[in-house]
């Protein structure tokens, strides 16, 4: 009963965004990466995502894809006039790493 009341009064973006909220503190290894995503994306927080000591990229390719799939979601509530403004402020990416370590 519960649950088709909840299913009428909750979007679908913000069930699948508090699902996967969920997910991502208990399964995930880059949960604090998809926490702090959701909070800029959700919050509409201007900037860019600097990462510095990537090694081999890969919480870097992680970000990326939660930000892009996260910065959708967002876009769906929108109206218009704020879609345009939200698609115009884009974050840039940036990865930085020594290579061999810092003396």
């Amino acid at each position: 009963m519960f649950r088709k009341i909840l299913r009428h009064i909750i979007p679908k973006v913000v069930k699948k965004e508090i699902k996967s909220l969920i997910n991502s503190l208990v399964l995930y290894p880059n949960a604090c990466i998809s926490t702090a995503i959701r909070f800029v994306s959700w919050n509409q927080v201007s900037g860019d995502y600097l990462e510095f000591g990537c090694y081999s990229g890969d919480s870097f390719c992680y970000a990326y894809n939660m930000f892009q799939s996260t910065r959708q979601d967002v876009a769906q509530l929108l109206n218009q006039e704020d879609k345009h403004a939200f698609a115009s402020d884009k974050p840039r990416f940036f990865a930085f790493d020594s290579f061999e370590g810092l003396p």
